[in-house]
């Protein structure tokens, strides 16, 4: 419960902030339709993507790729904590969060005012 919530703050304050430099938020490219299923590039730009407008660092730990956060621990000026996530978790994390986001916009009553829509994709 904690870590969902910790990674809901985390897609919260990113999608919050602009970008530091203008191209930094540039989405990954779309796999061919032909194809049928992405490359591992692709998967792997998603990633980096993904990691960078959630502002994650890459680490390679022991040959496994990590994506991780820095956090200031509560009550403490001094004290941090890093939380990493694997590849897998940020492909899991991302996958929910966008789900979230699709239910919310799907929650959306009818009496809604019309200037309130979801956004087309």
């Amino acid at each position: 419960m904690r870590t969902s919530m910790l990674l809901i703050a985390m897609l919260a304050a990113g999608c919050s902030q602009q970008p530091s430099r203008p191209g930094a938020a540039a989405a990954a490219p779309v796999a061919d339709a032909a194809d049928g299923a992405e490359s591992p590039r692709d998967v792997q730009l998603k990633r980096v993507a993904t990691a960078r407008r959630l502002h994650l660092k890459v680490v390679d730990q022991d040959g496994n790729e990590l994506f991780c956060k820095t956090f200031m621990v509560t009550g403490s000026r001094i004290q941090t904590e890093t939380r990493c996530l694997t590849a897998e978790q940020l492909d899991h994390y991302d996958e929910q969060s966008q789900r979230d986001v699709d239910r919310v916009f799907k929650l959306q009553s009818p009496a809604s005012p019309p200037g309130l829509q979801a956004p087309s994709r």
